[in-house]
């Protein structure tokens, strides 16, 4: 890994102390890596679902299993991002259920491409329903994302978890991974702006009761600008917001905006 655990940790002390947010951007490409670097992100991370909206598919392609995701995650990661990145610790996106994979040799492998942390997306916390109940007794539920965390901070990666309530949270924490995202949801039922600090405050003391150290970010639900991020932070314990500098709607209205002005009237 390209940084140490303990080096990036105390890179996100300092920025918290000196009151400035954290920022993990997620990116799909190079470009995008680049641009985030250069504005200030704290983290870097890829996983295959930024890659798959990229290409103009909905999200919920990361919940389905059409490709392997986590190949595409450590290419992209290896050969796009890595490589382009040049003071910012790189974390790799996997999902952490997938059964074809030995820890003992992937984790390994993941060290020597160069990236510095794990973040486990996609997560079986999107699903639930019969289709989560086949996960869990099929031993793809989310104490092996836990296991999987708990291997990797043991290995030396920083550890950041996405999870989706005040259990996971503990069980997490547990695990020892350094920061936590507290996840509000991308469709459906969210809650709303207003009850989300109330959420995010549950979900941070129940880390907070195991470890009061571990960061805790958020994504998703109704936090859609940096306005509402920092709107959240300051009624919760959140230091800092997980998302995409490079997101499809916002890229969508640039190219739709140039596309209308190409379209002037002619002399």
């Amino acid at each position: 890994m390209l940084y140490r655990r303990d080096e990036i940790f105390q890179r996100l002390r300092r920025e918290v102390e000196a009151k400035r947010a954290i920022f993990c951007a997620r990116c799909a490409t190079g470009v995008a890596a680049r641009y985030a670097e250069e504005g200030g992100a704290d983290l870097i991370v890829t996983y295959a679902l930024a890659r798959w909206q990229q290409t103009g598919f909905a999200g919920g392609l990361g919940l389905a299993p059409f490709a392997d995701g986590n190949a595409l995650a450590f290419e992209v990661g290896t050969r796009e991002i890595l490589p382009i990145v040049n003071d910012v610790p790189v974390l790799l996106g996997l999902a952490c259920t997938d059964p074809t994979r030995r820890l003992d040799t992937w984790l390994p492998q993941i060290d020597a491409a160069g990236f510095s942390g794990i973040n486990n997306w996609a997560s079986v916390g999107m699903v639930d329903g019969n289709y989560r109940r086949v996960l869990e007794g099929s031993g793809m539920g989310f104490a092996r994302e836990v296991e999987f965390m708990r291997r990797a901070y043991a290995h030396g990666f920083f550890t950041l978890a996405y999870l989706f309530d005040v259990d996971q949270a503990r069980q997490m924490a547990e695990a020892g991974v350094d920061g936590i995202v507290a996840h509000l949801g991308v469709g459906g039922e969210m809650p709303s702006l207003e009850e989300t600090p109330a959420i995010v405050t549950a979900i941070a003391e129940a880390a907070h009761h195991v470890n009061r150290e571990i960061l805790v970010l958020t994504h998703g639900g109704h936090i859609r600008t940096p306005a509402d991020a920092a709107w959240v932070a300051e009624r919760s314990p959140s230091v800092g917001y997980l998302g995409a500098p490079d997101s499809p709607a916002l890229l969508g209205e640039v190219i739709k905006r140039r596309t209308q002005e190409y379209k002037h009237r002619l002399p």
